[in-house]
């Protein structure tokens, strides 16, 4: 298989799969900086871009080359949900 850059694989993941690893980098971002008692932050595109293709990177060397979100398919996805379950999820989030 060829090797392929780093940045260049997370350019080939679709958009639903970048926008995971954006949000998910975005939240490590804040807990980092949180963490660290930094109250004010602000992070630019580019650096929450950075830190989203680092998780990628991990994810390919963890899972044997397999993204953290990879987006199935339609019907090839382990759980299948329609909208009354998402309903049903909304409903018991709201009561908590």
């Amino acid at each position: 298989m060829e090797e392929v850059d780093i940045n260049e694989q997370f350019e080939l993941l679709s958009p639903e799969e970048k926008l995971e690893y954006i949000e998910e980098a975005s939240t490590e971002m804040q807990e980092d900086a949180t963490a660290e008692g930094i109250t004010d932050f602000n992070f630019t595109e580019e650096e929450v871009n950075k830190r989203a293709t680092l998780l990628l990177a991990e994810d390919l060397n963890q899972e044997g080359g397999d993204p953290r979100f990879n987006i199935a398919e339609e019907g090839d996805a382990v759980l299948e949900s329609d909208d009354a379950d998402v309903d049903a999820i909304v409903n018991e989030m709201n009561a908590m």
